[in-house]
């Protein structure tokens, strides 16, 4: 009967042990997000945006890197950077694309990878 609860004990801590391992932080995602708040944090600073469309864009663009980040064709590439521009693009008035649109090193590194 020892021995069954010794197995028993030892059968759940490894469980235990392997489940942490698993659920250890991805490094990237760390990178990702950062990323993804830089780019919305330069994009509020150029356009004088306020806090909530600020944290708005950082998910956005945080979503952009995390897709980005995975092995994708250029094709499917090509598709997520239309939609990310026009998300980009669709949150902003008609003074404020022109202002980003004339700023093309921010265009372009936000609307692209």
């Amino acid at each position: 009967m020892k021995k069954f609860f010794t197995i028993l004990v030892l059968f759940f801590a490894f469980s235990f042990s392997v489940n942490a391992q698993e659920n250890k932080v991805d490094p990237n995602k760390d990178a990702i997000t950062l990323a993804g708040e830089k780019d919305a944090k330069d994009l509020g600073e150029f356009l004088d945006l306020d806090d909530n469309l600020i944290a708005e864009y950082s998910n956005i663009f945080t979503q952009k890197h995390k897709e980005l980040s995975e092995d994708l064709s250029d094709e499917r590439k090509e598709v997520l950077f239309v939609y990310y521009k026009r998300l980009l693009l669709d949150g902003l008035n008609k003074d404020q694309q022109i202002k980003l649109k004339k700023n093309n090193e921010l265009y372009k590194r936000l609307c692209s990878k």
